[in-house]
C-alpha cells in the first residue's frame, strides 16, 4: 500500500530531523561504504544532530540520556530546522545566477545569504535570538548556562569525528562525517548532496504543479489543471532523471494566489505537503513587529534597510527558498537543471507586471487569487 509506506517513509524523516541524537546500530551487518552512505543521508536530513555508530547497541548510558540537557530540538519548530538546513546546504551550493530567467526581480537567488537564518521567525519565540551572525561560533556546553548570548545549540565538534563503529569513547565526536567547510561541488562519499534553490519573484502555481508531477510523490499533489491559459513549461528528461533521485525538499515558498501567506513546502520520499506558517514580515508594519528582532528579520528581505514608511519598499522577506536533498545534488549539472525548470515556474514579466497591478485593487487578496487560480491546498499551522 503506497499510502501506508508514504505515512512510514513520513515518520522516519520527521524523527530524523527532529532528533537531537541519532543512533546507527547493526553497523556490523553492513559493509563500510553502506555505513558511510547511510551517515551521510541521515546527516544531510539532520545537520544539526549528534549521530552515533555502534553494532549490538553497545553505548553508555551517560551518552545517550540528558543529551541535549534541555537544549535541543524540542526547542525548536519548523522555522528552525529550516534555518539550519538552508545553513548546511549551502556550503555544496553553487551560484548559478546567469541562469536566472524572468527578469532582474528575479534573480535574487543567490543573494548572500551569510547570516544565520534567525529571521525564519514565523510563528516561534524570538526572545532568545541576538542576531549571531555565524553557526561557527564557539558553543557553550555548561548545561546549567542560561547566557544568552552563548551558543547552545551545537554541542558537539564538527573538527574532529571518529567513525569507528564500535567506539563508545564519549570524548569522541561521533557526528557529521561530512564537512561544513567543502567547497561548492565537492560531492559527498556516497553521492548524497545538498543545495538551496533561491528567488525573488511568485511562482505560478499551475506551473508549480506541473514541476510536482515529476517530484518522486504520490501522496500531495494534485493533477494538472488542462483548463489554465497560464505558460507551460517544459520538463526535460533530464531534470526528470534528476528529480528521481530527490530524498527530500523542504523550505518557503511564495505562490502567486497570494502577496501574505508564508508558505512552507515539504517533501519527504513519496509524499508532499504544503503549509501556511502565518504571514510574511513584510506584511506587517515595523511598529507591530516584537521588540528586539529588527536586525535578524531584516536579513531575510530583499533590502535589509526596508523602510515601511516609504513607497519602494520591494518585497520584503517573500521568497523562494528550498532545500533539495538527493543523489549528486552537490554536482553543478543536478542544481543547474533543477533550478533551470523551477526558473520556469515563477512568474514571467508580464504576468509579474499583472500580479502588481492586482495588488493596487481594493481586495487584492481575492483578486490574486481569481487571476491565478491555484490546485494547490495549503493546511495551516498552529503555533
Amino acid at each position: 500500500n503506497q499510502d501506508e509506506g508514504s505515512g512510514v517513509t513520513d515518520l522516519l524523516v520527521s524523527q530524523t530531523e527532529t532528533a537531537d541524537l541519532i543512533v546507527l546500530n547493526k553497523c556490523d551487518l553492513v559493509t563500510d561504504d553502506k555505513r558511510i552512505e547511510l551517515q551521510q543521508v541521515v546527516s544531510a536530513l539532520n545537520p544539526r544532530a549528534t549521530v552515533l555508530q555502534t553494532s549490538f547497541g553497545k553505548l553508555p548510558v551517560k551518552q545517550v540520556l540528558g543529551f541535549a540537557q534541555g537544549q535541543g530540538a524540542s526547542m525548536s519548530g519548523d522555522v528552525d530546522d529550516h534555518r539550519d538546513a538552508v545553513y548546511a546546504a549551502q556550503a555544496t551550493t553553487i551560484d548559478l545566477t546567469q541562469q536566472e530567467v524572468g527578469g532582474e526581480d528575479s534573480s535574487s537567488s543567490q543573494h548572500g545569504h551569510d547570516h544565520d537564518h534567525d529571521s525564519h521567525s514565523h510563528g516561534h519565540d524570538h526572545a532568545s535570538s541576538d542576531n549571531d551572525t555565524s553557526h561557527q561560533s564557539q558553543d557553550c556546553t555548561d548545561p546549567t548556562c542560561t547566557d544568552p548570548s552563548h551558543s547552545h545549540s551545537h554541542s558537539h565538534n564538527h573538527d574532529q569525528n571518529c567513525n569507528d563503529p564500535g567506539c563508545t569513547d564519549p570524548s569522541h565526536s561521533h557526528s557529521h562525517s561530512h564537512d561544513h567547510n567543502t567547497e561548492a561541488g565537492d560531492e559527498t562519499h556516497a553521492g548524497i548532496g545538498s543545495f538551496v534553490y533561491r528567488a525573488r519573484r511568485p511562482f505560478h502555481p499551475a506551473r508549480l504543479v506541473t514541476f510536482l508531477q515529476h517530484m518522486p510523490v504520490v501522496r500531495g499533489v494534485p493533477k494538472e489543471d488542462d483548463t489554465t491559459t497560464a505558460e507551460k513549461i517544459v520538463i526535460s528528461n533530464a531534470v526528470k532523471k534528476v528529480l528521481k533521485d530527490c530524498l527530500r525538499s523542504k523550505g518557503f515558498v511564495w505562490i502567486a494566489n497570494s502577496h501574505s501567506s508564508a508558505t512552507y513546502w515539504s517533501h519527504a520520499g513519496t509524499s508532499f505537503e504544503l503549509s501556511c506558517l502565518g504571514q510574511w514580515w513584510a506584511t506587517l508594519p515595523r511598529e507591530m513587529w516584537p521588540e528586539g528582532v529588527e536586525d535578524y528579520v531584516l536579513a531575510d528581505f530583499d533590502d535589509p534597510k526596508h523602510d515601511d514608511t516609504t513607497n519602494n519598499i520591494g518585497v520584503g522577506d517573500r521568497r523562494q527558498e528550498l532545500v533539495f536533498i538527493g543523489n549528486q545534488y552537490a554536482q553543478a549539472h543536478c542544481q543547474a537543471e533543477i533550478t533551470k525548470a523551477l526558473n520556469q515556474c515563477l512568474l514571467k514579466d508580464d504576468e509579474y507586471q499583472e500580479y502588481k497591478e492586482l495588488l493596487e485593487t481594493e481586495d487584492n487578496e481575492s483578486a490574486l487569487q481569481t487571476a491565478y487560480t491555484s490546485s494547490l491546498e495549503a493546511k495551516v499551522m498552529a503555533f
